[in-house]
């Protein structure tokens, strides 16, 4: 929620809603003792390109990193081959993995990374927020090259306005600002793409 508080509802039978309780909750109830963690992590592994076997590898890695309290870790990948986007987040060891339709999972398009970045921060609540984004980049060409979504020759890209773009939709203009942004990737340290970004 917008005051960081937490609301779930649905089966309850373990008592996983976290409100004290063991009954079905049919409408959003409080979640208490929820607390943050230092950090959240999220990761834009846009690997639609010749980049999908290294950054899959990546994710692999993430799966067998040890939980920790402090830092809750959200991963959004999309490959090269068909049907192989997904969504997926570690939170004291548990693995959830969502499939993401190819449709919706360009990664040269702003709205992909906007959505991806709204549900990791409201899903996991921090007091530090940490974006990468790992792909090819080329400067004021951009970022987020998706090959599956463009042509080979011609691939949709994130420019320095459409990051600007995603930025400001994710964080609603700034009200919630990252603490780090990280571009793993050529050629991104340019003044051009710091004016974009800088709010």
């Amino acid at each position: 929620m917008a005051d960081g508080s937490v609301r779930c509802w649905g089966d309850n039978m373990y008592g996983q809603i976290g409100n004290g309780y063991s009954l079905i909750q049919p409408a959003p109830v409080a979640v208490v003792n929820i607390q943050p963690a230092r950090w959240t992590y999220m990761l834009y592994l846009a690997g639609d390109n010749d980049l999908s076997f290294y950054l899959d590898n990546i994710s692999k890695a993430l799966d067998r990193l040890p939980s920790s309290p402090d830092l809750n870790i959200a991963v959004f990948f999309d490959g090269q081959g068909e049907e192989d986007s997904y969504i997926w987040s570690t939170r004291d060891g548990a693995f959830n993995k969502w499939r993401i339709a190819e449709a919706e999972s360009r990664t040269g398009d702003p709205t992909t990374l906007a959505e991806f970045i709204q549900w990791a921060h409201e899903s996991f609540p921090a007091e530090h927020y940490y974006l990468s984004i790992a792909n090819h980049g080329r400067g004021t060409s951009g970022i987020g090259w998706d090959t599956q979504n463009g042509t080979l020759s011609t691939p949709e890209a994130l420019t320095p306005a459409g990051l600007r773009q995603a930025l400001a939709a994710a964080t609603s203009n700034g009200l919630w600002q990252f603490d780090v942004l990280h571009f793993d990737a050529c050629l991104m340290g340019l003044i051009e793409v710091a004016h974009q970004v800088k709010e």
